[in-house]
């Protein structure tokens, strides 16, 4: 759920910023990558391999949706991003956890 708040933010933010030239070169390269998966088929099965590609473009919207926000509205974002972060910590903690009691046996 936490991943999709994030995405869903994500979205907003292309969403709000759909003017902008990178936003709109940074769609392009989504649209390329779908067609790519999507309708061709490859890569699909490999998403880790093929899916690390776009892990610059979440902090990037993410700035710019930190930009578009008034002033006032900036401390939620950040308190949402704090919680976002934790929650993920907690989250890959507990699996390195889990794999090394696995590997252990």
């Amino acid at each position: 759920a936490l991943v999709g708040l994030i995405f869903a933010l994500c979205a907003a933010s292309a969403w709000q910023n759909r003017r902008n030239k990178y936003v709109q070169m940074l769609l392009l390269f989504l649209s390329v990558d779908f067609f790519a998966h999507i309708v061709l088929r490859y890569g699909i099965e490999e998403a880790v391999i093929f899916g690390g590609h776009w892990l610059f473009a979440v902090p990037v919207l993410l700035g710019w949706a930190y930009r578009g926000l008034p002033r006032r509205l900036r401390p939620v974002l950040d308190g949402f991003l704090l919680l976002a972060l934790a929650a993920l910590l907690l989250h890959n903690g507990a699996e390195f956890a889990r794999v090394f009691r696995l590997l252990r046996c």
